[in-house]
């Protein structure tokens, strides 16, 4: 399963690669010592013909962070 996780500064989002060409963004939540992953959403690449490929989501994530993530995905080669 291809991954990677970035820290920010109160949380650590993970990036893993799912079926279709999607990637669920989540991060470790803790409740009562317990660790839990938390999904946030979905993010998928798309082609625009202006741009090229850009990076979506149908969820509520800010654009800066969908591009940052695709952005790393693509270096990656995932």
């Amino acid at each position: 399963m291809d991954e990677f996780s970035i820290r920010f500064l109160h949380h650590t989002v993970t990036v893993t690669a799912a079926a279709d060409n999607q990637y669920i963004v989540s991060y470790d939540e803790t409740l009562n010592d317990v660790v839990i992953p938390a999904v946030i959403g979905v993010i998928y690449p798309e082609a625009d013909l202006n741009h090229g490929i850009r990076w979506a989501s149908d969820d509520d994530l800010s654009e800066e962070l969908i591009q940052l993530l695709g952005h790393m995905i693509t270096e990656r080669g995932m």
